[in-house]
């Protein structure tokens, strides 16, 4: 998928992004259990150390990285 310029984006779907640095560490193999249990299809990127996984009514990403920080974009 191409990314998109910010003002191709309609104005409906939120632009917001944040980020949280939520613990030392994530347990990546137990965070990907979770979210597969929730019925979702997440995928790791690059070497294994980060998972995505679209969420919310528009499609926002949300990334978690094994060094404990969760990163989302889209979402309200």
């Amino acid at each position: 998928m191409e990314p998109k310029n910010i003002s191709q984006i309609p104005e409906t779907i939120p632009k917001r992004s944040s980020a949280y640095c939520k613990a030392a560490s994530f347990n990546l193999t137990r965070l990907l259990n979770y979210v597969l249990e929730l019925g979702e299809s997440p995928a790791f990127l690059k070497n294994g150390n980060v998972i995505h996984r679209t969420y919310g009514q528009y499609g926002g990403d949300v990334f978690y990285f094994a060094y404990g920080t969760v990163v989302m974009w889209g979402l309200s």
